[in-house]
Order: C-alpha cells, then sequence, then structure tokens
C-alpha cells in the first residue's frame, strides 16, 4: 500500500468512526431530553464526556497509521475503534434510544450487533496491541502462536454470542440457531477461558521485552504499561460494596481505557515529550500513596476521636476539626517521606545524586583550601549529573583583583 492510499484508508476509518459516534451520542442526547422524568444533567454530561474520550481511539490510530503506516499498532487501534463504534451505536440506538424514544425499525438485528461486536475490539485491545507494541512486529516469532490462538478464541467466543437461540437484552435473537444450542454454549466455554489465557500471554510478552529494552524502547514501553496499570487497580475497586467507590473504579478504568491507553500510546509512538514518563510515575506512586495514607488516616482518626469525644461532646464535629488539623500538619512530612521512599526503590539515581548532594553540602562547611574544593566540586558533578567531561575554569587571582 502506498502512503497516500494508507493516509486515505485511515482518515476514511477515522471519519466512519466519527459518524457512528456522533450518531450515537446524537441519540443518547435526544433520548435524555425527550424522556419523562427528565434525567440530571450530570449523567448526560458523563455520557458526552465518553462518547468523546472513545473518539480517541480512532484519532489516535489514524495519526499513526497515516504516519506510520508500516507499524501495525496504528491499524490494530483503527480496527478496535471501528468495533467499538459500531459497538456503541448499536448498543445506543436497540436499548436506550428504543426505551426512551420508542420502538425503532431494525431494533433486533441492532441488539444483536450489540452483543458480540464487543469482543473483536477487546482481542485487539488486550492481545494484539500488547504483542505488537512499540514498533508493529512481534518479540519474536514465538508470540505466533499467542496471536492465532486469539484469533481462535475471538472466533468460537463470537460465534457463540451471535448465534445462540433465545432472547437478548430486549429481543429475540434474529439468527439464532435453535437446533445448536449445546455446541454454542461449547464454543463459548472454550473461546472465553483461550482468551483469558491469550491475554495473559501477551502481557507475560510485554513485561519480557520492558526487561530486554534500552533506550526509546523502554521509555515506550514505560508509557504504555503506565496506563495500562492504572487500569488494574481501577476495576478492581469497581468490584467493591460501596457504591461510591465501586463507581469511582468503573469510570475510571473505562475512561483511562478509552481515552488514558490510546494517548499513551500516541506520546510512545511520536515520541513526544517520551522521557517525562519517569517524573510522571514518580508523582503518581508519591501523590497516589500520600492520598490513600492520609484517606485511611483520616477516616480512622474520626471513627476513633468520635468515640472518644461523643460522651462529652454528643457530636463529632470537635472529632473532625482535630482530625482535619492532624492530616493538614502530616502532610509536608509524609509527602517527604514518601518521596525519599520512591526514589530510592524506583529512582535510584536521584536518590543517590540527593545524597551526594546533601553530603557536600556538609562537608562544604570545613573546606578553606580553594584547591581542596575544586576536586571536590568535580567529583560530586561527576557522580550526580554524570557528564562525558567536566572540567571548572577560574580566574586568576589578578584579574579577579
Amino acid at each position: 500500500m502506498s502512503p497516500r492510499a494508507a493516509t486515505r484508508l485511515a482518515w476514511g476509518l477515522w471519519a466512519v468512526c466519527v459518524a457512528l459516534l456522533g450518531t450515537a451520542l446524537a441519540l443518547e442526547v435526544y433520548a435524555h431530553l425527550t424522556s419523562t422524568p427528565a434525567p440530571d444533567s450530570e449523567s448526560l454530561t458523563v455520557t458526552v464526556v465518553f462518547f468523546m474520550a472513545f473518539a480517541t481511539f480512532p484519532t489516535v490510530g489514524a495519526l499513526i497509521a497515516s504516519h506510520q503506516p508500516k507499524n501495525l499498532v496504528g491499524w490494530v487501534i483503527c480496527g478496535a475503534g471501528a468495533f467499538w463504534s459500531v459497538n456503541i451505536l448499536a448498543e445506543t440506538y436497540a436499548e436506550t434510544a428504543s426505551e426512551r424514544i420508542g420502538p425503532l425499525p431494525g431494533e433486533a438485528w441492532m441488539a444483536w450487533l450489540a452483543d458480540w461486536t464487543w469482543l473483536p475490539p477487546l482481542g485487539l485491545a488486550l492481545v494484539f496491541l500488547p504483542l505488537l507494541f512499540p514498533d508493529g512486529r512481534l518479540a519474536a516469532p514465538r508470540w505466533r502462536i499467542v496471536a492465532w490462538l486469539a484469533v481462535l478464541a475471538i472466533a468460537l467466543w463470537g460465534a457463540g454470542e451471535a448465534f445462540r437461540p433465545g432472547r437478548l437484552t430486549h429481543f429475540e435473537n434474529p439468527v439464532g440457531l435453535h437446533g445448536a444450542g449445546g455446541v454454542l454454549e461449547l464454543s463459548r466455554n472454550i473461546g472465553a477461558p483461550l482468551l483469558v489465557a491469550c491475554v495473559a500471554g501477551s502481557a507475560l510478552s510485554v513485561i519480557l521485552r520492558l526487561i530486554r529494552a534500552r533506550g526509546a524502547e523502554r521509555q515506550q514501553l514505560k508509557w504504555f504499561v503506565f496506563a495500562v496499570a492504572i487500569i488494574a487497580p481501577a476495576f478492581a475497586l469497581s468490584g467493591t460494596p460501596v457504591d461510591l467507590l465501586a463507581s469511582i473504579g468503573w469510570y475510571t478504568s473505562l475512561f483511562t481505557l478509552s481515552f488514558g491507553v490510546p494517548i499513551a500510546i500516541g506520546v510512545a509512538i511520536f515520541r513526544y515529550r517520551l522521557y517525562d514518563i519517569d517524573r510522571i510515575i514518580n508523582r503518581t506512586l508519591v501523590y497516589g500513596l500520600l492520598t490513600a495514607g492520609l484517606a485511611a488516616t483520616y477516616f480512622g482518626l474520626v471513627v476513633g476521636l468520635q468515640a472518644l469525644f461523643r460522651p462529652l461532646t454528643g457530636g463529632s464535629g470537635l472529632a473532625i476539626t482535630a482530625t482535619t488539623l492532624v492530616v493538614a500538619a502530616a502532610f509536608q512530612p509524609a509527602r517527604r517521606r514518601i518521596q525519599d521512599t520512591v526514589d530510592s526503590r524506583f529512582n535510584r539515581r536521584r536518590y543517590d545524586a540527593a545524597q551526594t548532594l546533601a553530603a557536600f553540602s556538609a562537608r562544604l562547611r570545613d573546606i578553606v583550601d580553594l584547591d581542596t574544593l575544586q576536586r571536590e566540586l568535580l567529583v560530586v558533578v561527576e557522580e550526580t549529573v554524570e557528564p562525558t567531561h567536566v572540567s571548572l575554569w577560574l580566574r586568576p587571582m589578578e584579574t579577579r583583583r
């Protein structure tokens, strides 16, 4: 394929995805505005934001595919974005719009599309994208078996979902094979665990590639791993029994998958501010641990002090005030302690440089000889900055006078 043809194909797919998502968004907004009772504006805002986030996938895919057509990562993202756009439109048409607007033509077929078109983009995003990132090639020929098994798993699971007899969400399956229910159930039971195994295999491929990678490739993989690493704890949080925490976890994982992952891939592929990932990871670890620690401390102290002060004050205002003061006073010391711990574990060069500078500052007060100071300064610069060459120029004594 010529570069011009690749560009046209990539942006053509992007236009189709945007049109599908735009149609789904229009149906969703119309359904919100015409339903009775009227829904709150917050839910409509969340819907609009997530539709815009899902448009990020085909956009990043088109950018990569048009600029680097030989890199299969861009085409994988384009394919995943196209399937997701079809799935979102089908689900919106068959469920949200039909429930709030009224009967629409082709609802059963849209429900059928929504029932199985989520599988191909899931396989592309969770198996093929990790296998091919960042250069569009497998890390080694042996990973081909994972790719072919993923294709088989998607086909088996997808066939089981698409042709299973019975009712879909609200409609009878228009292509359900009533005489093959047992075979289709077996197909789903084989395909689902096989796809999970392929996802585990692709994750192992990323880990092994990250261990062996050096230079720019290692930074690219860090961007990808960082974005994916946010999804796992967020998805685990979505399973908690507390409704607020479950909602936060679910929306965080969905937003990161639809928006954060493609943005991280785009930054890594185009190498825009590539080396900023080390600072981002550092700050995420520091403030994530700090927030979790202070939140646990706050709630623990509130509960404890409420039990202590209730017999005296009969209320919780004093406990909350005292807890807020304690947490505020502990913020900076806790941040410094966590920062030092994170640097010592994950950013050893910065930690060693800070320790070297602190030791030099302590010795500086006792150095009175200029030659000794010059030698000490050169040693500190070499240990902290690690330049290829370092020299120190001092003005002659006559010039300084």
